[in-house]
């Protein structure tokens, strides 16, 4: 499995890293090494005297213009990003707003410790208007929408000047559309003002849209760590393939160390190290790289037919009883129990070694 450096080595300044995984006690446990990594005991919490000092550091001149810079951050090469942080530049957003009868103003105002007062304004405005609630900061917060109430305890947090956010399930609950619109605004922020965020979620299709990096973790392991489209191209073992998106995994014959046959079609794959000598092996399939082909040699049967949108999703059968998954791009409509040709068309696949009574499986999750 994959050790915590692995993990570390990909939270960056101005990325979005998601922790993906059916179980959130394991994906929190992952943020609370995360959190734990960051060494109180030489990095104690900043004394109020330090507030101004931070400010300089962090956020934006006394110029009062919204879309100022970041003053630079002071970098070294030898450290991981983790390792730079101090124990104020670490904040962790999870469930709740403590007092929601505050009005949006004074719970942001709250935020901020200590005052310096034209600090506080620039401030205030800033996030304000970043969060979209200038127009009612008089507003109580338990008036506000769930997905406001988090934007909003999003900005308590970055106000008190951070490099690092880690973010606990709280997104899952939201419907898919507001809790894209907070995932693009994260990333506008992390890509701006050089933020790391780090977010426990189940939702790979947000995973696979905003992150910078994935990190599968299944049975509290991280198994892979990588971009999104390598870890739904190219998963590195089959408890990946069949979580991170639909496909089936398919049995082939080996016929060389360079050759597969998948049904009667010869495709060229060489076979990792680990893999060399077998004969019997699984291919990981997604349903964007099987073909209708009314001319091919390759039957199958209509079993099942999902529309989605402009995409329709086939369950089909071989005339080897095989089952298989395949997305229709097309303005074809093929019916239930019809028979057609079909072709895999892809230059490179994951090959897996699994039991031999489990010659075919799906997965299910749909992206």
């Amino acid at each position: 499995m994959i050790n915590f450096d692995s993990i570390e080595a990909c939270i960056q300044e101005g990325t979005l890293t998601f922790l993906i995984g059916p179980q959130p006690k394991d994906r929190t446990e992952w943020l609370q090494k995360i959190n734990d990594s960051i060494e109180s005991a030489k990095q104690p919490t900043m004394l109020s005297t330090d507030r101004k000092g931070l400010f300089k550091r962090l956020f934006y001149r006394l110029d009062g213009d919204d879309n100022s810079e970041l003053l630079p951050i002071k970098k070294t090469t030898h450290l991981s990003f983790l390792n730079q942080l101090e124990k104020n530049d670490i904040q962790v957003l999870e469930d709740g707003i403590d007092d929601p009868s505050l009005t949006v103003q004074n719970y942001l105002s709250s935020s901020l410790g200590i005052s310096f007062l034209v600090e506080k304004k620039i401030e205030l405005d800033y996030w304000l208007s970043w969060s979209g609630l200038k127009s009612r900061q008089k507003s109580l917060i338990s008036d506000l929408t769930c997905e406001k109430q988090i934007i909003l305890k999003l900005a308590s947090k970055l106000i008190k000047g951070p490099r690092l956010i880690l973010i606990d399930s709280i997104l899952d609950s939201l419907n898919t559309a507001p809790r894209n619109d907070i995932l693009t605004l994260l990333k506008k922020t992390a890509k701006k003002h050089k933020f790391a965020f780090v977010l426990s979620t189940n939702s790979l299709a947000s995973a696979y849209s905003h992150a910078t990096t994935i990190a599968v973790i299944i049975d509290n392991n991280i198994h892979q760590i990588a971009d999104p489209q390598t870890i739904y191209y190219a998963p590195s073992t089959t408890d990946i393939a069949l979580f991170t998106g639909e496909g089936s995994l398919y049995p082939v014959t080996v016929l060389n160390n360079n050759v597969i046959k998948i049904e009667n079609e010869i495709h060229e794959a060489p076979l990792p190290a680990n893999l060399i000598g077998e004969k019997k092996l699984n291919l990981f399939i997604r349903a964007n790289q099987i073909f209708f082909n009314p001319t091919s040699d390759i039957e199958i049967t209509i079993m099942d037919i999902k529309f989605m949108g402009s995409i329709s999703i086939y369950t089909v059968k071989t005339s080897t009883g095989h089952h298989l998954t395949l997305a229709d791009y097309t303005a074809n409509e093929y019916k239930v129990g019809e028979k057609v040709g079909i072709n895999f068309q892809f230059t490179s696949f994951p090959l897996f070694k699994i039991k031999e009574t489990v010659p075919t499986q799906y997965a299910q999750i749909s992206v």
